[in-house]
């Protein structure tokens, strides 16, 4: 996974208030999108409605964009994967970025304010405060309490995901809150 950095935010940012971290991924976009090669091209598309999982055993928070390489590798294997689940053991919640390098301030506002609002209705906005603007990652969570289990992203094939999905439903259901991975979580450390 290539490495971005972003400037170092006040901890308020990282852990403020929605108006405050709102505030704090729209002063980071242009140097995401520096760092990621540029502005692309953006397309005018609709808001989307905000994305709740429910009361899925394990939820995948999808870090992804229309214009991310790596998320058009990775989004059809995620698919596959979660489709081998019965229904309510795992749900997608994507944090869709596509607009966050538009040319349109209010267009990037929108995105950055969908994406946090859907964290935050997911109870997940901690994975904001970490990884917000960065796309091509997905963070498997427990259900119960947004523990975060595992990660996967591009180098992953279908049934490596599957895997991990599957570890992760297991240690949902049967290890203890707060210690289903005494090690932590393979993911990569927080940007912020």
């Amino acid at each position: 996974m290539p490495q971005i950095s972003r400037p170092n935010r006040p901890a308020k940012a990282r852990q403020g208030s929605h108006a405050t971290r709102l505030t704090a991924a729209i002063a980071v976009a242009p140097i995401l999108a520096a760092a990621l090669g540029g502005i692309g091209h953006t397309q005018s598309i609709p808001q989307p409605s905000v994305e709740k999982a429910g009361s899925a055993t394990v939820k995948v928070v999808n870090f992804t964009a229309d214009w991310c390489g790596n998320c058009q590798k990775m989004n059809p294997r995620l698919e596959d994967a979660v489709a081998r689940f019965d229904t309510g053991e795992v749900a997608v919640i994507n944090l869709d970025l596509t607009n966050s390098q538009s040319d349109d301030e209010d267009e990037r506002i929108a995105t950055f304010e969908t994406a946090i609002t859907t964290a935050d209705a997911n109870g997940v906005s901690y994975l904001w405060d970490w990884y917000g603007g960065l796309t091509g990652l997905a963070v498997l969570v427990s259900g119960d309490n947004g523990e975060p289990i595992s990660c996967a992203n591009s180098s992953l094939s279908a049934d490596e995901i599957e895997g991990r999905l599957r570890e992760a439903l297991v240690l949902t259901l049967r290890a203890p809150a707060g210690s289903r991975k005494p090690n932590g979580p393979d993911c990569p450390p927080p940007l912020g």
